[in-house]
């Protein structure tokens, strides 16, 4: 999960960049100047919408915190255990059983530290997001990388494609949607991804079309989120400007704790559902609300089942949020994005209603009560095991965590 969401922000693109745009099979080409058929969608990645430019998120934002705090707890626990490890030789002696949990503990913490090596330090140590610009009037695409490398990118001249992400592994099929800047003799000099990743099985291929959609939930998804930035760059401003729910509150500002604690419970990009409509102008994808609604029942639950675990990205997120820098556009991308200040099409200051919320459901009302006591059960459940490991190891703790989520002890 990690370097499929990484790859093209964090992480360079693995045997992508100087290769020829014609030598990479797995991947769908599409047209700027083509319409999708599927409704536009923002997905809850829009930070800033008006005439001048679009920006919106990279494609790691929504796994920042959690993953690398984990890391941390994790490593702390491994030097932990090699000293308690050692210590226990030094008194007992060379015993089998003690040198194959030492050698064990230290081979989890070498894969720990190339982990961290490879990906989490630029997660800790790097940005809080990696935002890209799209200017509607200038024809440009801003890539933000560092405060010092900028990267600016031609939108009539860039090759767009669902392309799939090289994990290294042959059994992940995992697409982002890749917009690729080549040299003359088609050579990719460089790349980036839109916000959307997702796991694919529906890509199929034939000798006379290439690797195609058989259009489903996945293509939807791809399509509309793909259609959302295409439609803003090439259509008329009103259909993308119809389609943003709302800003993420990040320019110009960190993230504020509230936001963080909405992350980490959702961890991931929604999912939407769409209804297939039969037009004057052929089959059309929109957007279905309700079931969309109801297909986030099950994800809300599994979350609760698991709570302690995302407890870890409650506390992980806003401690790596507020150390990682905060990303500043140079005084050139901020001179080529000026807004007009009577702009009609200002979110920030003319936010429009976006799509319907979905109506409440009774199914709705008891999943979410279901959750809220998966939530207690799971914290009450793990600090129960701890409490319990500890009485057959023969602590005497001075407390019994476990006792202050009692119901009992409630009233």
């Amino acid at each position: 999960m990690l370097r499929v969401s990484y790859q093209g922000v964090m992480v360079p693109y693995n045997n992508y960049v100087g290769k020829k745009f014609d030598e990479i099979e797995e991947k769908i080409e599409l047209d700027q100047k083509q319409n999708t058929g599927v409704e536009p969608v923002d997905a809850d990645i829009t930070i800033q919408f008006n005439s001048t430019y679009l920006e919106i998120l990279d494609k790691a934002y929504n796994l920042r915190g959690g993953v690398n705090f984990f890391s941390i707890g994790l490593s702390i626990f491994c030097m932990f255990g090699i000293s308690l490890m050692i210590a226990v030789i030094q008194i007992d002696g060379f015993e089998l059983i003690d040198i194959f949990g030492l050698l064990l503990i230290s081979c989890f913490s070498a894969l720990l530290l190339f982990l961290y090596k490879k990906i989490l330090k630029n997660d800790l140590f790097g940005y809080t997001h990696y935002p890209i610009r799209f200017n509607r009037k200038n024809r440009k695409v801003y890539v933000f990388k560092t405060k010092d490398d900028i990267r600016v990118f031609d939108w009539d001249h860039l090759k767009v494609a669902f392309t799939r992400i090289d994990t290294g592994s042959s059994r992940k099929r995992d697409y982002d949607i890749r917009l690729s800047q080549l040299s003359e003799d088609g050579t990719i000099e460089d790349a980036f991804s839109l916000s959307y990743t997702n796991f694919a099985e529906t890509i199929e291929y034939t000798e006379a079309d290439g690797y195609q959609f058989s259009f489903g939930g996945e293509a939807a998804q791809f399509a509309s989120n793909w259609e959302y930035i295409r439609c803003y760059m090439e259509e008329d401003i009103e259909e993308s400007y119809k389609a943003v729910r709302k800003l993420i509150p990040l320019d110009k500002k960190r993230e504020s704790l509230l936001q963080s604690m909405k992350m980490a419970w959702y961890f991931s990009p929604k999912d939407y559902s769409f209804k297939e409509i039969e037009t004057p102008q052929g089959t059309r994808y929109f957007l279905d609300i309700q079931k969309t609604y109801s297909d986030a029942f099950l994800s809300n639950l599994f979350k609760g089942l698991f709570f302690f675990i995302v407890v870890i990205c409650f506390i992980g997120r806003p401690f790596v949020m507020h150390i990682a820098k905060r990303p500043k556009w140079s005084k050139q991308v901020e001179d080529a994005c000026v807004v007009d200040a009577d702009d009609p099409y200002n979110y920030e200051k003319h936010p429009n209603q976006g799509h319907p919320k979905a109506k409440e459901t009774a199914l709705g009302i008891i999943v979410k009560t279901i959750t809220f006591f998966l939530c207690y059960f799971s914290i009450y459940g793990f600090l129960w095991i701890f409490d319990k490991v500890a009485e057959v190891k023969g602590n005497d703790l001075p407390i019994r965590f476990s006792d202050y989520l009692a119901f009992w002890n409630w009233f």
